[in-house]
């Protein structure tokens, strides 16, 4: 199994103080969370991480950039883009996770090497919600998907639409996020929706977890909760 959190910094440990964490608690992937566009805090301190830091991790994934966020032929998506680019030369992630609704043009990763992979979205969007939205965009675009299961949740609490999903676009699909949900990313081992854990419709791939823990107690309580439930 492959299993891990997606990170940012937790409370007063650094970023490096909190992969550590999860190494050590067994972890074996890690996807680097890059917040916003405009915290440049964040992605200096990403930028401090070295290949070394990472290389405990059998998969390595970073979401960008996505709230408040509009990619197109823009300065603020060059520096963006040019900032993932810099972190993939350093250690090669496998994908940079994007929101599709946030891509207003995809032409524009054609001038960099980092691999993209996108997203089902929640019933907030207007795109990328059910199987013939995601079918319309993989015509226009053909890259790898994220299959987001809170996201089906919040569209189909029976959670057919992550089977039919699965179903549709399997040979596309290479990551799995996975949180609980009562008003947005919250952990599982708090809201005891082990349904959500058990549809996740293939147990080899990747799973991220995107739960909002923010103590060690509350990672440690989820990574076990999770697991005894996979």
């Amino acid at each position: 199994m492959i299993l891990g959190f997606n990170v940012g910094r937790l409370g007063e440990l650094s970023l490096k103080e909190t992969i550590d964490l999860h190494r050590e608690l067994g972890c074996n992937a890690i996807e680097i969370n890059l917040g916003e566009a405009d915290d440049q805090e964040r992605m200096t301190r990403v930028k401090e991480l070295t290949a070394e830091d990472l290389a405990f991790f059998e998969y390595v994934s970073v979401h960008a950039p996505a709230r408040d966020m509009v990619y197109g032929e823009d300065d603020l998506t060059k520096r963006v883009l040019g900032d993932i680019q810099e972190l993939y030369e350093r250690f090669h992630f496998k994908y940079a996770v994007m929101h599709p609704d946030r891509i207003k043009d995809w032409s524009i990763f054609k001038d960099y090497s980092f691999p993209v992979a996108t997203e089902n979205m929640d019933n907030k969007k207007e795109i990328a919600r059910t199987v013939d939205s995601l079918k319309t965009l993989f015509q226009k675009v053909d890259i790898p998907m994220v299959l987001d299961m809170n996201n089906c949740y919040v569209n189909d609490n029976t959670l057919q639409l992550a089977a039919d999903m699965y179903s549709a676009f399997k040979d596309r699909i290479v990551q799995i996020h996975l949180s609980g949900f009562k008003t947005f990313h919250e952990p599982l081992y708090e809201t005891k929706q082990a349904q959500i854990i058990r549809a996740v419709p293939d147990k080899n791939l990747p799973i991220i977890l995107e739960s909002t823990v923010t103590s060690e107690e509350g990672i440690r309580a989820e990574y076990e909760y999770v697991k005894n439930n996979l």
